[in-house]
């Protein structure tokens, strides 16, 4: 008797997102299988990226079980056909298999953390800083959000600058972070927005009341849309400016030393094309 049929969900598929009692100790649950091949819960979860990993739905599961299903058939079919020692495939998947790997090698190398000293982003700034112009207005606030009209305007009437972000460590019911961002006006809640357009100067105002509490803010800072960036809002573009720099040129110093270690080859006269293009470099050059 076949455990599945076409499409058949393993029972417990019905349920992996929400309940794991069908699962057994330290094996993951089989969701389906195509002869010896098995897709399991953990194949699943791990088939889905981290930043996705609460937005995908049932259904989105049982439809990439059933394209799994349609793979592996197609595949052992493939199989079956000898197609993998067809000559023209079997060169195609050599260049899959070298594609694959280098772009792992760029990926790995890529994702080594690269540390951009103060003063090199502070110098970059320096430098540039007549180029970084404000593209929108923008605002720089902090807020603490509770549940009752009287706490928030009990915490209006005592906070200030100095004191906001230890009260917001006491009663803010959002996590809070006091290392303030500048985000475009435009971006704000619209409640928020409004009291902060409205806003002459920076200080504390609310109680604001939006869907999710009463807020009361801490307006660090309004800027105008064409002025010169500060500093601190250049902060991430610049750091991310200077580390992508920083992982080609480490990119770059790889393949250098990669060319050294292994007999290099090319000559461009043996290509065809137009002659304005053609590159000047006409002799063998080997890299030892």
């Amino acid at each position: 008797m076949k455990m599945f049929s076409k499409y058949s969900i393993y029972p417990c598929v019905v349920s992996i997102l929400v309940f794991s009692g069908c699962k057994e100790p330290d094996k993951s649950p089989v969701v389906a299988r195509v002869g010896n091949a098995e897709l399991t819960v953990d194949d699943i979860y791990k088939s889905i990226p981290s930043e996705y990993s609460d937005q995908i739905t049932r259904e989105q599961n049982i439809t990439y079980v059933k394209q799994w299903i349609d793979t592996e058939l197609l595949y052992r079919e493939a199989l079956r056909s000898k197609l993998d020692k067809d000559k023209d495939i079997k060169k195609r998947l050599e260049k899959i298999k070298k594609d694959l790997l280098a772009a792992e090698i760029i990926s790995r190398a890529s994702s080594r953390s690269v540390e951009i000293d103060r003063e090199i982003v502070e110098s970059y700034y320096n430098q540039h800083k007549t180029e970084l112009i404000r593209e929108k207005d923008v605002v720089k606030f902090l807020e603490i959000v509770v549940d009752s009209i009287q706490t928030a305007a009990s915490i209006k009437t005592t906070a200030n600058a100095d004191n906001f972000s230890s009260l917001a460590v006491q009663h803010s019911k959002l996590p809070f972070s006091d290392s303030g961002t500048y985000v475009p006006i435009e971006d704000v809640q619209p409640e928020i927005r409004s009291v902060i357009e409205s806003a002459k100067t920076t200080g504390i105002y609310g109680p604001v009341k939006t869907e999710v509490g009463y807020h009361v803010i801490l307006l660090q800072e309004k800027l105008e849309k064409g002025g010169q960036c500060t500093l601190e809002e250049a902060w991430e573009e610049i750091t991310t400016l200077l580390s992508t720099k920083a992982q080609k040129e480490n990119l770059d110093k790889l393949l250098s030393d990669l060319r050294l270690k292994n007999d290099v080859e090319f000559s461009f006269d043996q290509l065809s094309g137009n002659a304005s293009e053609t590159s000047e470099i006409k002799n063998t050059n080997t890299d030892r």
